[in-house]
């Protein structure tokens, strides 16, 4: 008994620090397995440039049914192996840097992207 009392006093600058802190909107983003390590960085550092502004969570399943939660408005976006045909959504293929652009020539080859 005594220890859940030390534990709910111990507890309060935290629940104190959640309820003042501004909520902010919670966006998930699809990742399958399997993702190349580099463009698991490059999702590590869109959630730190979104800090402020949402809270990004990864969501993990197979390309198809990611592609599925995103028409269905359930994720924000996500990553997903081609081929993912579904013309309600726009899909934007990424270049050799990893970085995302409409009109890309070609999906991303492993090999391009370098070694892990």
């Amino acid at each position: 008994m005594a220890r859940d009392i030390l534990e709910r006093v111990n507890s309060i600058p935290w629940r104190l620090s959640e309820a003042v802190r501004p909520q902010l909107d919670r966006l998930f983003i699809g990742m399958p397995a399997g993702v190349h390590p580099l463009l698991r960085e490059r999702v590590r550092l869109l959630e730190e440039g979104c800090r402020e502004v949402c809270e990004l969570k990864r969501w993990p399943g197979t390309s198809a049914g990611l592609a599925e939660a995103v028409h269905d408005g359930r994720l924000a976006m996500t990553l997903a192996r081609l081929p993912v045909s579904d013309p309600a959504l726009e899909i934007i293929e990424g270049d050799a840097r990893g970085a995302g652009r409409r009109g890309a020539r070609g999906p991303v080859r492993r090999a391009r992207l370098g070694s892990p």
